[in-house]
């Protein structure tokens, strides 16, 4: 018995020692965390973030003058013209006719001493009362509009002065602006149309008057290289949300030949109409929420049944249509959110060459004769005709091309007034 007690100190001296080791360990242990994959979550979005107004633009305005109408698509003037009517202050917004004659609108689009403000597609009075001033007494309607109407000639206190007429339902309603605020919009700005190309009535075509350039466009083509973003908008819609610990119900498919996207969410699927101005701003916030705006891309189209939107891509202040690639950013909503994006996933990233071609495109007056041409076509269908540019891509893919050519619109779909390539432009002339 006389070795116990050295054992005991033996036994506790080894426990010590096991336990100052075990401590050590967990105290210095780390784990290798490189054995898991964890998806990186996206920090920046792909692109800026744009404002309604950067978004929501008319398309083309013409002044009707005494004896003459001008008008313009130019980026730069369109830009001019909408910073001189941010400065008015808009009141006493009233619905005029909910239901007028066709023969009264038409006379209201085309009138003398009249400015019109041509939208695509029609916008909400709240979305323009975002980035308008409206007076405080004034009461907005949850209605819509696809023409402004601008009438100087009658410089009145009291006289209505705006039209927002939506050429759908026939709807009309009218505001005030102080007179003195006309006065200098005419000093300013009618003044400065005088310069602006000739347009002409196209004779003929459309419920309601259709003007086109009198003469003929001379216009860049681009060549562009094309970015693709694919994984961008993969990891920025599908993984992050993922790694953010979201509940990951949507799925993306890649259509290489359009270079499209689609990101579906099939569990918010409603079959409710959406308010149109919700609509708007849901689908703008939704875009800039991840970047979506690689390119100029403009409000261009709304069916509120359907809660669909559009966005089209635009270069060069003209519209940009494919035949072969996809050029339109789409939204479909539900009860909790997008249900399905359909987009391009590709940016025109850098011109091939600073030396760009200019093409002479035919005039206006030319291409409605073309329209009235057309086989099958109701002239009443006829909307609109306007330049634009039409992208094709090289054959390695490597190019996209943008040549101008006439496009019209009906209800449903812009379409070519005659192919860009089947003898629209020859050696860049008509």
């Amino acid at each position: 018995m006389k070795y116990v007690e050295q054992i005991k100190s033996a036994i506790l001296l080894a426990l010590v020692v096991l336990s100052v080791y075990l401590t050590f360990t967990v105290w210095t242990y780390k784990p290798n965390l490189d054995t898991f994959d964890q998806p990186e979550v996206l920090e920046e979005p792909i692109a800026e973030t744009r404002t309604l107004e950067e978004v929501v633009k008319p398309l083309k305005i013409l002044f009707h003058g005494e004896d003459v109408t001008t008008g313009t698509i130019e980026a730069e003037e369109i830009s001019f013209i909408r910073s001189a009517l941010r400065e008015w202050i808009i009141s006493d917004v009233t619905l005029l006719a909910e239901e007028t004659s066709a023969d009264q609108l038409a006379s209201f689009l085309y009138n003398e001493n009249s400015v019109v403000l041509q939208y695509p597609a029609p916008v909400p009075f709240p979305v323009y009362d975002a980035y308008m001033q409206f007076s405080v007494e004034s009461s907005i309607p949850e209605a819509s509009f696809d023409r402004v109407v601008i009438n100087w000639g009658g410089i009145t206190a009291g006289e209505p002065a705006l039209y927002f007429i939506d050429t759908t339902s026939n709807r009309i309603y009218t505001a005030i602006v102080a007179p003195s605020t006309l006065q200098n919009f005419q000093d300013r700005v009618v003044a400065a149309a005088a310069d602006y190309p000739v347009y002409a009535l196209a004779e003929n075509v459309g419920m309601w008057p259709v003007f086109v350039p009198a003469e003929p466009l001379q216009l860049p083509i681009y060549s562009y290289f094309p970015e693709e973003m694919y994984e961008q908008f993969h990891e920025v819609l599908v993984e992050s949300a993922e790694g953010s610990g979201d509940d990951p119900n949507g799925y993306i498919t890649q259509d290489t030949e359009t270079k499209s996207l689609s990101f579906v969410q099939a569990e918010v699927r409603t079959g409710d109409p959406a308010i149109m101005s919700e609509l708007v701003f849901n689908t703008l916030d939704f875009l800039n929420e991840h970047g979506g705006w690689t390119d100029d891309y403009r409000y261009f189209g709304i069916k509120p049944l359907d809660q669909n939107i559009q966005y089209q891509l635009f270069v060069a202040g003209l519209p940009v249509f494919s035949d072969t690639l996809e050029t339109t950013i789409e939204q479909w909503w539900g009860n909790r959110g997008v249900y399905v994006y359909l987009r391009p996933y590709y940016e025109l990233d850098a011109l091939v060459t600073q030396n760009v071609e200019q093409a002479l495109l035919a005039s206006g007056i030319e291409a409605a004769e073309e329209v009235r041409e057309l086989e099958g076509l109701e002239l009443e269908e006829v909307q609109n005709i306007v330049p634009a540019y039409q992208m094709t891509i090289s054959a390695d893919q490597r190019v996209l091309v943008l040549k101008p050519a006439w496009y019209y619109q009906t209800e449903d779909a812009w379409l070519p007034v005659v192919d860009a390539d089947a003898g629209g432009i020859v050696n860049g002339l008509e």
